[in-house]
């Protein structure tokens, strides 16, 4: 896919890809969003999706993605949490939250 398309298509120039870290084809990000209104959950959801798509234009598509929401010191319902999990269903091969690591 072209640059001018992918641009495009996320409507952000994001520049290089960098994950927080990798492991062999494992690409871990990792968002510090506010989650507290439904507005707030709809724009984490389309900065994720987007990062995602976009790194995808620089790895291998075998390439796997592991998605960690650092919710911890929000009150995150679990109904907000399922709804993100069905969302990023087909970005990330793995969604986390922080609040739930123990």
């Amino acid at each position: 896919m072209d640059r001018l398309k992918i641009q495009e298509l996320t409507n952000m120039n994001w520049g290089s890809f960098t994950p927080e870290f990798s492991r062999g084809n494992e690409m871990v990000h990792v968002f510090n969003h506010d989650l507290s209104s439904p507005e707030a959950v709809v724009l984490t959801l389309q900065f994720i999706t987007n990062r995602i798509r976009w790194c995808r234009t620089y790895v291998s598509p075998a390439s796997v993605h592991i998605v960690v929401i650092d919710d911890v010191g929000q009150n995150v319902s679990d109904g907000t949490r399922e709804y993100l999990r069905n969302c990023l269903k087909h970005y990330a091969n793995e969604l986390r939250f922080a609040s739930e690591e123990g």
